[in-house]
């Protein structure tokens, strides 16, 4: 009987491990009895640029220093390559203004943190021949609205670019702060200040820009930076699908017998429109799917469950030796959950 077909198509686990890190590790640890292939996965935050430069030729890397969410210099790299035709650059906008980038939620300053960087970084794609910029809006350590970058940018000539946000989630511009505030660092008072002042932001930027943000699904993504964008004519996409489409996911998902996947955390986040409910909704409808992550919720397990039925298995990397140390020794963790996990029985 021929060996089992497995993919190890990981999202990052935040500031622990990437998506690529976590894949390779997978493969190593997969003995022959299996036969096995990778492809990490994004859908717009932290790795975005690692996942699909991955899989696609460069032709060109644009180095550029640029303020971080709360000021200081930070370097940051745009690919360009091409693609049907044009040529298209990579914006992360993690790496401008990413929470891992000023020290995590405790370090950060929610109601200062902004997005020039990444109005910075669009500049940069554009003056190095970009024709298309894709921007990944997770991961970000701001709730400016866009402003930011917006406030650089609506002076400039953008007509000859075709921007396009890519987004993990169908929050609305006014409930950026609601929905994210706290995750940035941000106390009940300041998640008041910065909702009031998507608010004001949202009337400005219909009255400057005729752009109804707040009525556009994902225009809250980044902390408010789609919505700002979109209202400078940008395009909102989900950034799982156009990583799936420049990276030939839907190639790498056939023919398998298993499918893992897994996150630093599977919680409620992971069921609006994150990588996980988008991997799993493109996989052949009787593939078995497993989950490995250093958390599991168990009300999002259960609603996975409800989703994919029996065929879906999880190994929560937490009960055995914590979450703490499972994101501290990230590699180690789901390494030893994937040999638990094809230990298991999952396939025959």
């Amino acid at each position: 009987m021929a060996p089992a077909q497995i993919l190890f198509a990981f999202d990052s686990w935040k500031t622990s491990a990437t998506a690529v890190e976590l894949c390779e590790a997978a493969m190593s640890a997969t003995d022959a009895q299996w036969t096995a292939r990778s492809h990490p996965i994004s859908d717009g935050g932290d790795g975005f640029t690692e996942v699909i430069t991955t899989a696609r030729e460069v032709n060109r890397w644009i180095e550029t220093t640029v303020p971080n969410a709360l000021g200081q210099a930070c370097r940051t790299r745009i690919p360009l390559f091409a693609y049907q035709g044009e040529v298209v650059a990579l914006v992360e906008s993690a790496q401008a203004c990413g929470l891992a980038g000023v020290g995590g939620a405790e370090h950060n300053d929610p109601l200062g943190a902004n997005t020039r960087g990444v109005g910075e970084m669009i500049l940069a794609a554009r003056d190095g021949g970009a024709q298309r910029i894709i921007i990944g809006c997770g991961g970000t350590a701001s709730t400016d609205g866009g402003w930011g970058a917006v406030e650089l940018l609506q002076h400039e000539d953008l007509k000859q670019v075709d921007l396009r946000v890519a987004v993990d989630v169908e929050t609305r511009f006014s409930d950026a702060a609601r929905k994210f505030g706290a995750q940035k660092g941000a106390k009940a008072e300041d998640l008041i200040a910065l909702s009031q002042r998507l608010s004001l932001l949202a009337m400005d930027y219909a009255e400057a820009y005729a752009s109804p943000v707040d009525r556009i699904p994902g225009s809250g993504a980044g902390g408010g930076l789609a919505g700002g964008l979109a209202a400078l004519g940008a395009k909102i996409i989900p950034g799982f699908d156009i990583m799936a489409e420049l990276t030939h996911l839907d190639r790498d998902l056939e023919g398998l017998d298993l499918l893992v996947s897994g996150e630093g955390r599977l919680d409620a986040t992971s069921l609006e429109g994150k990588a996980l409910i988008s991997l799993f909704d493109r996989a052949a409808k009787d593939l078995q799917l497993a989950v490995i992550a250093a958390h599991i919720d168990q009300t999002t397990a259960t609603a996975f469950m409800e989703r994919y039925g029996p065929r879906i298995s999880f190994v929560d990397c937490s009960a055995i030796r914590g979450e703490a140390h499972c994101l501290d020794k990230a590699l180690e963790s789901m390494a030893e959950g994937l040999q638990g996990l094809l230990k298991s029985g999952v396939l025959p």
